[in-house]
């Protein structure tokens, strides 16, 4: 069992590869890995208060980064930022707003 968590843990889940908890108390979110232990556990940096560690077993690796989830998720934050530019982009067409 040892053996099998080592080598997945090798195989393609590395420090900065992003993944997402498949199951556990942090089910459904994702998060960076920031340290693999030799006995193939991964700690995962979640956000500021939730950095597990957590069995590769548990985790499944995002390919790519989501660079469109976190654009959303920047625009969302920033709502007077957004209507602001909104504002520039209709000025600059020319239909007068």
């Amino acid at each position: 069992m040892v053996v099998m968590q080592w080598l997945r843990a090798r195989r393609g889940v590395r420090p900065g590869a992003t993944v997402d908890v498949l199951n556990g108390p942090y089910a459904g979110r994702s998060g960076q890995v920031r340290a693999v232990a030799p006995d193939g556990r991964l700690s995962v940096y979640i956000d500021e208060c939730c950095q597990p560690t957590l069995d590769a077993s548990q985790v499944k690796r995002v390919r790519g980064p989501d660079i469109g989830g976190a654009a959303r998720r920047a625009r969302l934050a920033d709502v007077d930022g957004e209507l602001d530019r909104h504002a520039i982009d209709s000025r600059d067409m020319g239909n007068g707003f």
